[in-house]
């Protein structure tokens, strides 16, 4: 399958205990995910890394807690694994609540030290089955059944990972966005049941050509992305016809592409995303089957 559905993954589990009472985690991510919050589900948003946020946690098989965090950060989250007493140290650390500090720290620490081997190994045994589940759970969100290809609502993500990922290796990306003309006509001529069995055909074939590194994303309907990491804007017009041409030998309809490319187009996925399908309103207006505007200009 051409997408790695791990590159959308929602969370990666680092699987080391981390004592975070002597952290003071950033104030605005426990904001984000709210001070209430995080003391009642024992976790607590440490620091960016990367793309992502580091969040320890003492319940690391809360799934729906995980979640929550992911929505509420809007980013990836890399969970550590703490004691209770350590995550309730570091938010009054982070949100500075000396006095809460003080009851609760000596307490804490004195506990903290007695278990914090056996925590630890306990912890750490849980790591192979935990990365498992999450594997599983986070292919089971990113990927559609119906096309196999990634949701939309899981896209934003991870061309941003791809972004930020390409901007500090100093590499180019591509996006392609793809779709046929016509298709209310397709529709109308084949019947309703017909076009959805297409759409899933069309999906299949640009995961069929496209390489291992490469992520098929459905957007809408029949229009498809393919997400290029490592191809400049040139090698992604090479792409784009490919698709363009033997996805429309499917539908029987003109299929077009509009193409961006970072740095040249946009740097950032939201940019990425609207210059491509700006080039592909442009190419089916003008007839063309690949359009991009920095290879027009």
């Amino acid at each position: 399958m051409a997408v790695s559905v791990l590159e959308a993954s929602a969370a990666r589990v680092v699987g080391q205990y981390l004592a975070v009472s002597r952290i003071r985690p950033l104030r605005e991510l426990v904001d984000l995910v709210g001070v209430e919050f995080c003391r009642t589900h024992q976790v607590v948003p440490l620091w960016r890394d990367g793309g992502a946020v580091a969040v320890a946690s003492a319940r690391p098989r809360a799934q729906e807690v995980l979640r929550e965090i992911r929505e509420r950060l809007g980013q990836t989250i890399v969970l550590r694994l703490s004691s209770p007493a350590e995550i309730l140290i570091a938010i009054d650390n982070a949100v500075d609540e000396d006095a809460a500090v003080s009851r609760r720290g000596a307490f804490a620490l004195v506990l903290t030290a007695i278990v914090a081997d056996s925590i630890r190994h306990s912890l750490l045994n849980y790591d192979d089955e935990l990365t498992s589940r999450l594997r599983v759970i986070d292919e089971l969100e990113a990927v559609e059944t119906a096309t196999g290809t990634v949701k939309r609502s899981h896209a934003d993500r991870m061309i941003n990972s791809e972004v930020e990922r390409s901007r500090r290796y100093g590499r180019s990306l591509t996006l392609v966005v793809l779709g046929p003309d016509d298709w209310s006509e397709v529709v109308h001529e084949r019947g309703a049941e017909a076009a959805e069995k297409l759409i899933a055909a069309l999906a299949q074939v640009y995961i069929d050509n496209a390489r291992s590194m490469d992520h098929i994303i459905h957007f809408s309907g029949p229009d498809f992305a393919a997400l290029l990491p490592e191809t400049s804007l040139e090698g992604g017009q090479v792409v784009a016809e490919k698709f363009a041409n033997i996805a429309s030998d499917l539908v029987g309809t003109p299929v077009r592409a509009g193409i961006a490319g970072f740095p040249e187009d946009d740097v950032t996925g939201t940019g990425l995303v609207a210059e491509a399908e700006e080039a592909l309103s442009f190419a089916r207006i003008a007839q063309i089957t690949v359009a991009s505007r920095s290879l027009l200009t």
